[in-house]
């Protein structure tokens, strides 16, 4: 709760008079309203983009009826074709948030990228973001283990929630990317240095 000073001159004196008075000022309740996980979800997106001269994530879009969507411009085709194969296209109870990859010609008809390995996809999606490094792929025995690697970046944007008092979000970079990202042989990491 704040202290707020109101006066009966305020248009907001009724509104803000609901609360409680306290040593001649009245308190004002202030009711904190989280982001919805669907505006959670575009930070992201925009956060592990930020970095990438060849992406821009638009802002995001209320279509009506619970559906949500946001456009991604790409500068080069292999980077939309990878994009679109490899992120997710997200349902959150009765919320659909949808995603459209715009290639370089602006055209939505991108197609996905499945004669590509999965490791693949991931260097031509990542490839001139700043905080990828790179794919490292290890055998041991049978087992064959791919590697998706990012810098030890923390990364911190605004999110109106209530986790920290002043509305941030701070993560690395590879816990992002296990979110949005479909995968099923690639694990993500940070460099070891």
């Amino acid at each position: 709760m704040r202290n707020v000073q109101a006066t009966s001159g305020d248009p907001a004196y009724g509104l803000r008079t609901a609360g409680r008075k306290q040593k001649g000022r009245y308190c004002m309740e202030q009711k904190k309203v989280s982001s919805p996980p669907w505006y959670t979800y575009h930070h992201k997106l925009v956060a592990m983009f930020s970095r990438d001269k060849d992406v821009r994530v638009r802002d995001l879009a209320e279509l009506g009826e619970g559906r949500y969507e946001t456009l991604i411009l790409v500068n080069e085709i292999r980077k939309a074709q990878a994009l679109k194969t490899l992120l997710k296209q997200p349902e959150m109870g009765n919320i659909t948030f949808h995603i459209t990859i715009l290639g370089p010609d602006e055209n939505g008809g991108i197609p996905g990228s499945p004669h590509y390995q999965e490791w693949e996809l991931f260097e031509n999606a990542l490839t001139g973001n700043d905080c990828f490094v790179g794919i490292d792929k290890d055998t041991l025995g049978y087992f064959s283990m791919k590697y998706c690697i990012f810098k030890k970046d923390v990364i911190q944007f605004w999110n109106d929630n209530l986790a920290d008092y002043k509305g941030n979000i701070s993560c690395l970079m590879e816990s992002i990317a296990r979110e949005i990202f479909n995968s099923e042989e690639i694990q993500f990491c940070t460099e070891s240095r």
